[in-house]
Protein backbone atom coordinates (compact mmCIF):
# COMPACT_ATOMS: atom_id res chain seq x y z
CA UNK A 1 0.00 0.00 0.00
CA UNK A 2 1.25 3.49 -0.81
CA UNK A 3 -0.19 6.57 0.89
CA UNK A 4 -0.40 9.25 -1.78
CA UNK A 5 -2.26 11.83 0.30
CA UNK A 6 -1.04 14.96 2.09
CA UNK A 7 2.14 14.24 4.06
CA UNK A 8 1.88 17.11 6.55
CA UNK A 9 5.43 18.28 5.81
CA UNK A 10 4.55 21.95 6.41
CA UNK A 11 3.19 21.13 9.87
CA UNK A 12 6.34 19.20 10.75
CA UNK A 13 8.56 22.07 9.54
CA UNK A 14 6.53 24.54 11.61
CA UNK A 15 7.00 22.42 14.75
CA UNK A 16 10.75 22.04 14.12
CA UNK A 17 11.10 25.81 13.66
CA UNK A 18 9.39 26.38 17.03
CA UNK A 19 11.68 23.84 18.73
CA UNK A 20 14.70 25.59 17.17
CA UNK A 21 13.60 28.95 18.58
CA UNK A 22 13.14 27.40 22.04
CA UNK A 23 16.68 25.99 21.96
CA UNK A 24 18.13 29.36 20.86
CA UNK A 25 16.24 31.20 23.63
CA UNK A 26 17.43 28.68 26.22
CA UNK A 27 21.04 29.12 25.08
CA UNK A 28 20.70 32.92 25.32
CA UNK A 29 19.10 32.70 28.77
CA UNK A 30 15.89 34.27 27.51
CA UNK A 31 12.32 33.31 28.44
CA UNK A 32 10.84 30.19 26.90
CA UNK A 33 8.16 30.86 24.28
CA UNK A 34 4.84 29.06 24.38
CA UNK A 35 5.07 25.85 22.43
CA UNK A 36 2.05 23.85 21.42
CA UNK A 37 2.99 21.18 18.90
CA UNK A 38 0.35 20.39 16.29
CA UNK A 39 -1.73 17.34 17.22
CA UNK A 40 -0.62 14.19 15.45
CA UNK A 41 -4.11 13.58 14.09
CA UNK A 42 -4.48 17.17 12.82
CA UNK A 43 -5.11 16.04 9.25
CA UNK A 44 -8.52 14.67 8.51
CA UNK A 45 -8.69 11.16 7.14
CA UNK A 46 -10.38 12.29 3.93
CA UNK A 47 -7.07 13.78 2.69
CA UNK A 48 -5.43 10.35 2.65
CA UNK A 49 -5.54 8.08 -0.35
CA UNK A 50 -4.11 4.57 -0.26
CA UNK A 51 -3.13 2.91 -3.50
CA UNK A 52 -2.64 -0.84 -3.74
CA UNK A 53 0.40 -1.67 -5.86
CA UNK A 54 0.88 -5.33 -6.78
CA UNK A 55 4.43 -6.58 -7.19
CA UNK A 56 4.80 -8.18 -10.64
CA UNK A 57 4.40 -11.95 -10.74
CA UNK A 58 7.55 -12.21 -12.87
CA UNK A 59 9.57 -10.82 -9.94
CA UNK A 60 7.74 -12.29 -6.97
CA UNK A 61 7.72 -15.85 -8.33
CA UNK A 62 11.52 -16.06 -8.36
CA UNK A 63 12.39 -13.69 -5.49
CA UNK A 64 9.94 -14.52 -2.72
CA UNK A 65 10.07 -13.60 0.17
CA UNK A 66 10.30 -9.82 -0.06
CA UNK A 67 13.00 -8.73 2.39
CA UNK A 68 13.28 -4.96 1.92
CA UNK A 69 10.92 -2.21 0.80
CA UNK A 70 11.32 1.56 0.54
CA UNK A 71 9.20 4.48 -0.62
CA UNK A 72 10.54 7.95 -1.39
CA UNK A 73 9.35 11.04 0.50
CA UNK A 74 6.94 12.06 -2.29
CA UNK A 75 5.27 8.66 -2.37
CA UNK A 76 5.76 8.34 -6.13
CA UNK A 77 8.64 5.83 -6.15
CA UNK A 78 8.75 2.47 -4.43
CA UNK A 79 11.43 -0.25 -4.41
CA UNK A 80 11.31 -3.87 -3.29
CA UNK A 81 14.07 -6.42 -2.87
CA UNK A 82 13.46 -10.12 -2.36
CA UNK A 83 15.71 -13.15 -2.08
CA UNK A 84 17.46 -11.99 -5.28
CA UNK A 85 17.26 -8.93 -7.51
CA UNK A 86 15.46 -5.64 -7.14
CA UNK A 87 12.36 -4.03 -8.64
CA UNK A 88 11.19 -0.43 -8.48
CA UNK A 89 7.86 1.24 -9.24
CA UNK A 90 7.04 4.66 -10.70
CA UNK A 91 3.63 5.93 -9.60
CA UNK A 92 3.53 8.53 -12.40
CA UNK A 93 3.45 6.00 -15.23
CA UNK A 94 2.24 3.06 -13.09
CA UNK A 95 5.06 0.78 -14.25
CA UNK A 96 7.55 -1.53 -12.59
CA UNK A 97 11.17 -1.80 -13.74
CA UNK A 98 12.87 -5.19 -13.48
CA UNK A 99 16.14 -6.66 -14.68
CA UNK A 100 15.96 -7.55 -18.34
CA UNK A 101 18.11 -10.62 -17.79
CA UNK A 102 16.96 -13.17 -15.21
CA UNK A 103 20.50 -14.56 -14.82
CA UNK A 104 21.80 -11.12 -13.79
CA UNK A 105 18.91 -10.74 -11.35
CA UNK A 106 19.74 -14.05 -9.64
CA UNK A 107 23.38 -12.93 -9.18
CA UNK A 108 22.26 -9.69 -7.49
CA UNK A 109 21.47 -10.06 -3.76
CA UNK A 110 20.43 -7.10 -1.57
CA UNK A 111 21.81 -7.64 1.95
CA UNK A 112 22.18 -4.15 3.43
CA UNK A 113 18.75 -2.63 2.87
CA UNK A 114 17.05 -0.26 0.44
CA UNK A 115 16.39 3.47 0.81
CA UNK A 116 15.68 6.56 -1.28
CA UNK A 117 18.05 9.51 -0.88
CA UNK A 118 16.82 12.57 -2.77
CA UNK A 119 16.21 11.15 -6.28
CA UNK A 120 18.51 8.16 -5.88
CA UNK A 121 17.80 4.58 -4.90
CA UNK A 122 20.53 3.40 -2.50
CA UNK A 123 21.02 -0.33 -1.92
CA UNK A 124 23.50 -2.45 -0.05
CA UNK A 125 24.21 -5.52 -2.16
CA UNK A 126 26.75 -7.99 -3.48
Amino acid sequence: YMNTGDTGVSQKKEALDKIGSIIINMADGGPLPDFNPPPSNHQSSHTKQWTIVSIPHAYISSSWPIRYTACDSTGHWMAVAGRTGLAYYNDHNKKWKLFGNETQEKDFIVTGGVLWWKDFLVIGCF
